[in-house]
Parts: structure tokens; sequence; C-alpha cells
């Protein structure tokens, strides 16, 4: 099977990475200096440090450059939280969204108190709480 370009290059890379001649910490060169080394397009250019990105090995910002930030790839993807106490551990750390905080239902409220089966002037849990 054929190597294509982007692969080639994301290839090239990834090894210099690993060799060392770019360090974590290293900006690698530019997308217009990639292209004229390589005699490549811009677009092949994109396409390989894409996925150098999907690979946790590089961080791209427009204007900053690129950034080597991991010598090795990232393995998959590894969960937050392993198990049920792991869950109730973030969730005691987040912070309530905007327009979830409990309201309380005035005595002008009865009706859709008594819908939210809550009594008048008790709290009232937004739905999927």
């Amino acid at each position: 099977m054929k190597t294509t370009q982007h692969q080639q290059l994301a290839e090239d890379l990834l090894a210099q990475i690993a060799d060392g001649t770019f360090a974590v910490g290293d900006r690698l060169p530019t997308e217009e200096q990639l292209c004229a080394d390589y005699g490549l397009a811009r677009g092949t250019v994109r396409r390989a440090l894409g996925r150098l990105d999907e690979l946790g090995l590089i961080s791209r910002r427009p204007r900053a450059g690129t950034t080597v930030i991991a010598a090795v790839p990232m393995a998959g993807y590894q969960p937050l939280a392993q198990s049920a106490a792991d869950i109730v551990a973030l969730a005691g750390q987040a912070r309530q969204p905007r327009g979830t905080r409990r309201r309380r239902a005035g005595p002008s409220h009865r009706r859709p108190a008594r819908h939210l089966l809550v009594p008048a002037g008790g709290y009232a849990r937004p739905s999927g709480a």
C-alpha cells in the first residue's frame, strides 16, 4: 500500500520529535516553511499537522505557531471517571450552570407548585436534576 504525502510528512515529523530534533516546547517550522522544504501543498502540510495534533503531540494556535507538547503519542481515550465514586467526586466539584439554580414557587404560583408536586413556597428542582 502506498503511503500518502501527508502520512509521509507526519511520520517524518513524528520521527524528528521522537529523536529530539524537536523537543517538547520547541516550535515546528511554519506551514509555509514546511511547504517549501518538502515541496508540498499547504493542504497536505495542514493534514499532516492535523494528524500530529490528533495524536496529542503538538498544539496549534493561529499567529502563535505550532508547538511540540509531547514526545510520544498519547494513548487512546482515557476517561476521567473510572468508577461511580469518581463521578460523584467530579459532580461535587462542578459548578452549576446559570439558569439552573433552585427557585422558590411563591404564593402566586400555587397551581404550578401543585403540578410539580411541591408545596407552595417550596423548592422546585429543574428538570433532569
